[in-house]
């Protein structure tokens, strides 16, 4: 099935650095209050949700710094532009399968630059038998224009490469 993933009411990058903050310091926060309480340090009393828990705020803990952690990595601001603005390319395709983080990786990739390519067209291959059979477990693919651009992960600075040298379209 084709979908395009270009959504313009996206998470704005502030808003994500904010939660990825928030996550990944609070976390941290969690984690050393809970080895302060295991070793009688914390000089406050915590509320009873606490102490009838204890065992689960490092846990919680954990989780929330590898969540900021992910937030943080992936939602980053674009510092870079090409020296001509506008949109490259007629059409890009990425090739999926529903259970792969590193097509998660790429689509999020790509959207951060949507602003210089057209809406992108995701395929997922496990619905089609020919798809299945020509990509196999080499997903992502991204397809500009017809012509395979990237396997696997997509190297970031290649794709700064690819829309800084392709004119943009009329």
């Amino acid at each position: 099935m084709q979908t395009p993933s270009r959504d313009p009411n996206r998470t704005q990058p502030e808003l994500a650095w904010f939660a990825g903050s928030l996550s990944f310091y609070g976390g941290i926060g969690l984690v050393l209050l809970s080895i302060l309480d295991r070793s009688g340090g914390v000089p406050i009393r915590l509320p009873d949700l606490w102490y009838g828990n204890r065992h689960f705020w490092p846990f919680i803990g954990a989780t929330l710094v590898v969540m900021g952690f992910k937030l943080l990595r992936h939602r980053r601001a674009i510092r870079w532009e090409p020296s001509k603005p506008g949109v490259r390319y007629h059409s890009v395709v990425l090739y999926t399968r529903t259970t792969c983080p590193l097509c998660d990786e790429a689509k999020l990739l790509l959207m951060d630059y949507a602003e210089w390519l057209p809406a992108i067209i995701e395929v997922d291959i496990d619905e089609d038998p020919e798809l299945q059979e020509k990509f196999t477990t080499c997903v992502p693919v991204v397809q500009c224009d017809g012509r395979v651009r990237f396997r696997g992960r997509i190297n970031e600075a290649l794709l700064r490469r690819l829309i800084e040298g392709t004119k943009p379209v009329a």
